[in-house]
């Protein structure tokens, strides 16, 4: 929850108030930590000057009663009275004591001599002493190392100036204890009197008197007992000289602090907030139309260069508007024109439709009346047999062109979408071995052995039955067509092994196989792959519309499977069909030929003859992509010709005739 506050305050904000916050928290950081310094180094320089005040009543302490007891000459008496004065200035505020650490060991003439009160006083003796010896020890040591130097005898000099103020230091003073009790708020200053060499003519107890003193006779100074001087100073008037000086820095972090902060938002409304609000005035106005407005920033700065080049973008923009405008002026007269080419197509498509619904009627009924004469006269006695001979090729002749429009009308249904599916339950390997017997005279013809193989758990499927007759008719008759004599076709019904609601068809032969570049041509309409690049299509060795693979794809995608090939050149081929078990009662989408402007089909595509529906193609109807064989005779002239054909015909399974193809010669 944090966070996501933070997270708001910081970036839901505006521009103005981030920089403030930011701002204002860095700047409060950054003078804090500037104003605990300097604050501290108050805090250090006023306890400082304390302590200075504490040793100047330590030096006059000393000095004062060493120089009434010594001096005598009348020109230094005033040098006496000002020691007084400053010493009773300070004993009015400050105090003094001398303390040593027992009554039998005081040196002689000193006032105020006390031993230590408390335990406290006790433990700061012993550790002023401690120091006081390891500075002796460090001293001798560094005597002894300056080999050479005879020892300095003590000079006769003016006591004045052997205790003058200025000439004591930090340095040559760094033997002290201070302390704050906070009980009685008192500060406590010790430190150890360092006994010289002339200290022990008054003050040793084997001092021979003023005259030896007056001979200069130095005693051991280590005689005299550990001394130490004690300042007290009360500590409130420090303490309200830090409480003053804290106060002071506060107020200044505080109006320094609030003074940056109104700079801060001066500049920032001047300099940054204000450009910005104009370019987003200029930016709505733009936006509500107004492509006329630009920014005026004058600041000689990056704001300036901002709006010279958002002034840029908007010129740009005004111009590819303008285009914009300019082209879609022109794409509403291509859509215009695409609308009247869309009404063109739609004519042309329903002329199609005409055109189918009339082939329907006006060829295929004078092609019956052919078929039926011819079979008349086929059966009349009184033909020889070179006229029944010619009877009969009439009459397959006709079947064979019947065959050929029935596949376009079924093609052309089966596009528009007006094909009707009615499924049936039916056993599967019944059906394929009808099928397989109704083309095993062109099996034999060719000596060519044709194989079931039926690999399935249960056969019986629901399934259209006709169109499931089509699709094996079209794809045996391929298989016949293109595998040469003596070869082998073989039909798998198997059960589906990734799908387990779908069953597969195989068609396996052993002809001249396929081109790999050819396997995408083969089911596209009127195409067959032995073309050659730059041939024309309607050019074949093999006759036939080039339908039926198509017809076997449209069929599959309306029973809701799918048909694929593999082929290797001179192996064979190996046709592959999945379908459901149990086809789903949905009527495939209407299609066109005018690539999606007209979606439903024609009213007079209604009228196409259903006759096709239940038709079985023949083999030169099939679409293939196998190499041509030399051994099949090509069509010519001469009506004396006997010829056979390749695959039966519809109105011919149930009597297994034999048929001359109209692509061989006639005689």
């Amino acid at each position: 929850m944090v966070q996501q506050s933070w997270r708001r305050v910081l970036g839901e904000t505006s521009l103005e108030r981030k920089c403030r916050l930011l701002f204002g928290f860095w700047l409060t950081l950054l003078i804090s930590g500037a104003f605990w310094g300097v604050e501290k180094v108050s805090s250090d320089l006023i306890l400082k000057n304390t302590r200075t005040t504490a040793r100047d009543v330590v030096d006059i302490a000393l000095l004062k009663p060493h120089f009434n007891y010594w001096e005598t000459r009348e020109d230094k008496q005033g040098f006496a009275d000002l020691l007084g004065e400053q010493l009773a200035r300070t004993d009015g505020r400050h105090n003094h004591e001398i303390i040593v650490q027992d009554n039998e060991s005081k040196p002689k003439q000193i006032p105020n001599l006390r031993i230590p009160g408390n335990a406290l006083e006790v433990n700061i003796l012993n550790q002023l002493e401690k120091k006081l010896d390891e500075t002796r020890e460090a001293e001798r040591a560094l005597e002894q190392v300056e080999d050479g130097n005879p020892k300095q005898e003590v000079p006769d000099v003016d006591i004045v100036e052997l205790f003058s103020v200025e000439d004591v230091t930090d340095k040559e003073r760094p033997i002290f204890v201070e302390r704050v009790a906070q009980d009685i708020n008192e500060y406590q200053y010790y430190e150890p009197i360092r006994w010289g060499n002339t200290c022990t003519i008054c003050h040793s107890e084997q001092t021979p008197g003023v005259e030896g003193a007056g001979q200069g006779t130095p005693v051991d100074g280590t005689e005299l007992p550990f001394t130490v001087i004690k300042v007290n100073i009360p500590y409130e008037e420090t303490q309200n000289s830090i409480h003053n000086a804290r106060a002071i820095l506060i107020a200044v972090a505080i109006v320094t602090v609030f003074v940056s902060m109104i700079a801060l938002y001066v500049i920032i409304r001047l300099l940054v907030v204000r450009p910005l609000n104009h370019l987003r005035d200029v930016s709505d106005r733009i936006s509500h139309g107004d492509l006329e407005s630009r920014a005026e920033i004058s600041t000689d700065d990056e704001f300036e260069e901002l709006g010279t080049s958002f002034n840029r973008m908007v010129r740009h923009l005004t111009e590819t508007q303008d285009e914009l405008k300019s082209v879609n002026a022109d794409l509403d007269i291509k859509v215009d024109e695409m609308a009247q080419l869309n009404m063109q197509l739609f004519d042309m498509n329903r002329m199609k439709d005409e055109f189918m619904a009339n082939m329907s009627h006006e060829l295929r009924t004078p092609l019956n009346s052919i078929i039926g004469f011819s079979e008349v006269l086929e059966g009349v006695d009184a033909l020889n047999e070179k006229q029944q001979r010619y009877a009969s090729n009439i009459q397959r002749s006709g079947r064979i062109l019947l065959e050929m429009i029935n596949e376009i009308l079924d093609l052309a249904k089966i596009e528009a979408g007006k094909q009707e599916i009615s499924p049936v339950e039916l056993n599967l390997q019944l059906v394929t071995s009808a099928q397989c017997d109704l083309v095993k005279s062109l099996v034999e013809e060719k000596n060519l052995s044709l194989e079931i193989k039926e690999e399935m758990e249960n056969p019986i499927v629901l399934q259209d039955q006709g169109k499931l007759q089509q699709v094996l008719t079209n794809l045996l008759s391929n298989a016949i067509k293109f595998t040469p004599e003596g070869g082998r076709i073989v039909v798998k019904l198997e059960d589906s092994e990734e799908r387990e609601e779908f069953f597969v068809i195989r068609v396996v032969d052993t002809g001249i196989g396929i081109a790999e570049q050819d396997r995408e041509l083969i089911f596209e309409k009127f195409r067959q792959g032995n073309v050659s690049s730059g041939q024309d299509n309607l050019t074949r060795e093999y006759a036939g519309t080039g339908l039926g693979l198509s017809i076997v794809k449209e069929i599959c995608r309306m029973l809701g499977g799918e048909v694929s090939v593999e082929s290797q050149l001179g192996i064979g081929s190996t046709f592959t069909v999945l379908l459901p078990r149990e086809i789903t009662l949905v009527q495939p989408e209407s299609k066109s030929d005018v690539n999606g402007f007209v979606d439903q089909p024609n009213p007079s595509q209604t009228e196409l003859p259903a006759t096709a529906a239940d038709s079985q193609p023949s083999d030169e109807q099939n679409n293939d992509v196998h190499q041509p064989q030399n051994n099949l005779p090509e069509t010519n002239a001469n009506p004396d010709v006997e010829t056979n054909p390749d695959v039966e015909t519809k109105e011919s399974r149930n009597q297994h005739p034999e048929h001359d193809s109209p692509s061989e010669k006639l005689e």
